[in-house]
């Protein structure tokens, strides 16, 4: 309720007459405050409002133009935080905050982008950016941290990891970027590594669910099931409403045997996130046809494949149920649509023979 009432109290003081001679006495300091206060609450908008009025009274202060660059970051509007940050930096080449927000804005510039060329060449300015900022600041483990991030949207996932050690160097107990290490190992193949980063990323935020969840996916990965399941109803436990973790809790059960359990905790991932994870109706689909019950099983996967419909796995399953349920031309057409798909599926070759004896 809070956030709705701030913009409306911004425009307001913005508004009427009263209002506005109330704002012009507000210095720049006093809309820095306001900007502070807004954007810690998550009122992006009240915030820009705010730091907008700070440019206008005092366009030479860099907290100011960080602090809309900042919020304008929040708010998608990526290149006019540019060029804002950008000055904040002309102003004050040792403002190490406008430094590390400029980098992510090219960071998300690059994201936004379709094209290769024009993504690496957002991700080469940061980089050019976090290199003014080592020198800057060379023993600030967030310049180190942001590096290892864009190195890793680079694809140069050893770089990123020794980009990542040294922010862990100089900040050994920070959690994030423990993980961020986590991702870098396993984007490079090295699982055991990855699971040690996230064991110690868990071990220095313990009520931290989502790291507990990427930690319990892999450790199912590595066939660790009972230490998987272990690890996500904890993390279900600490949050009731992490989709995330009760998707994998299910699909960890469903290895396991436990099809009844895979229902509850894939049922309850899909009514937190509905249209997040194809893949829980997929699984959802495959429990219920163990189960018997063909019926829920095409419900389900009907709803897979309307969320991933280049899938042929989900394809294949969703033929299947229908084949059970009698309904031979529907299993015929998704036999043939995994096929169109994976040319090479063999469970879906077979029954698509099975189909034409």
């Amino acid at each position: 309720m809070r956030n709705r009432i701030v913009p409306l109290l911004l425009t307001l003081l913005l508004g009427a007459g009263f209002a506005q001679q109330e704002a012009k006495d507000l210095t720049p300091e006093a809309w820095m405050l306001l900007g502070n206060q807004y954007y810690a609450e998550g009122a992006y908008d009240a915030s820009f409002i705010a730091y907008k009025q700070a440019v206008k009274k005092a366009p030479n202060d860099p907290r100011a133009l960080y602090g809309l660059g900042r919020v304008q970051l929040k708010l998608g509007l990526l290149n006019p935080a540019v060029e804002n940050l950008k000055r904040a930096i002309a102003l004050d080449a040792k403002y190490l905050p406008a430094y590390l927000a400029l980098a992510r804005a090219h960071l998300e510039l690059a994201d936004e982008s379709e094209d290769p060329a024009l993504k690496k060449v957002q991700l080469s300015k940061a980089l050019s950016v976090l290199a003014d900022a080592k020198r800057v600041a060379p023993e600030d483990a967030a310049v180190y941290n942001l590096e290892g991030v864009v190195r890793e949207a680079l694809g140069e996932h050893e770089r990123a990891i020794a980009a990542f050690k040294k922010a862990l160097e100089l900040d050994p107990k920070n959690a994030r970027i423990r993980y961020n290490l986590a991702l870098a190992y396993l984007a490079s193949g090295k699982l055991d590594e990855a699971v040690a980063a996230l064991e110690e990323a868990v071990k220095a935020a313990p009520e931290e669910p989502y790291y507990r969840a990427r930690l319990g996916a892999l450790l199912a990965v590595k066939g660790d099931l009972d230490r998987a399941e272990e690890v996500l109803a904890e993390a279900v436990r600490l949050d009731p409403k992490n989709s995330l973790a009760w998707d994998y809790l299910g699909q960890v059960r469903l290895k396991k045997g436990d099809s009844a359990g895979a229902i509850a905790a894939l049922k309850k991932a899909v009514e937190l996130a509905p249209l997040a994870y194809p893949e829980a109706y997929f699984y959802l689909g495959q429990a219920h046809l163990e189960r018997g019950d063909a019926k829920a099983a095409r419900f389900y996967l009907t709803k897979a494949v309307v969320l991933a419909s280049r899938n042929a796995d989900y394809r294949y399953w969703l033929g299947l149920a229908n084949e059970k349920l009698g309904d031979l031309e529907g299993a015929r057409a998704q036999y043939q649509e995994a096929l169109k798909l994976d040319p090479e599926h063999k469970k879906a070759k077979e029954a698509l023979a099975r189909l034409e004896q």
